[in-house]
C-alpha cells in the first residue's frame, strides 16, 4: 500500500500566505517614480513590479496621488531611522549635523527623479486645497522642530 501525503506542497503553502505588500509596493513605486516621475509611471508598471495587478496595489493605497505621498512617507521615515542615532541624541555638534545633511545630500543625488517630484510637490502643496499640502505642512513642522531643539 502506498502512501499519500495529505501535507500541502510547498508551492500550494506559499499561495495561502497572505502577507503585507505595503513595503514592496513602496520600494517599487520609489524606484519608478524617480526614474519616470509621477506623470510617466502608471499603477500597471508598479503592480507588474511587484507581480500584483492594479487592483491589487489599489487594495493598499487608495489612489496614485495617496501611494505617491505614502512614497515620500516611507522616504522620510527610512531616513529618519537611519539618521535617529544623531536626532536621539541630548547634544549633537554642528560637526556631525552637517556630516549627516551631507550623507543626506549625497543620497539624494543618486535620486534625482524622486527629488525633482518631491520639489514640484513642496511648491504645489502651498494652497490649502492641495491633497498633500496637510503631509507637507507636518513634515517641515518635524523639521523645524528637530533642527531647533539641536541648534
Amino acid at each position: 500500500m502506498g502512501y499519500t501525503s495529505i501535507m500541502p506542497t510547498e508551492k500550494e503553502n506559499k499561495k495561502r500566505i497572505r502577507r503585507d505588500r505595503k513595503e514592496e509596493i513602496l520600494q517599487a513605486a520609489t524606484h519608478l517614480f524617480s526614474i519616470n516621475g509621477f506623470r510617466g509611471t502608471s499603477l500597471a508598471s508598479i503592480a507588474e513590479e511587484v507581480g500584483l495587478t492594479e487592483q491589487g496595489v489599489l487594495h493598499y493605497f487608495p489612489s496614485k496621488a495617496n501611494l505617491l505621498q505614502s512614497v515620500f512617507a516611507y522616504r522620510d521615515q527610512q531616513d529618519e531611522d537611519k539618521y535617529s542615532k544623531f536626532i536621539d541624541r541630548d547634544s549633537l555638534s554642528l560637526e556631525e549635523m552637517f556630516d549627516a545633511l551631507e550623507k543626506l545630500v549625497a543620497q539624494n543625488e543618486q535620486i534625482p527623479g524622486l527629488v525633482r517630484l518631491f520639489s514640484v510637490l513642496v511648491g504645489e502643496s502651498i494652497r490649502n486645497d492641495h491633497p498633500s499640502h496637510e503631509y507637507f505642512d507636518q513634515r517641515y513642522k518635524r523639521i523645524r522642530d528637530v533642527f531647533t531643539e539641536h541648534l
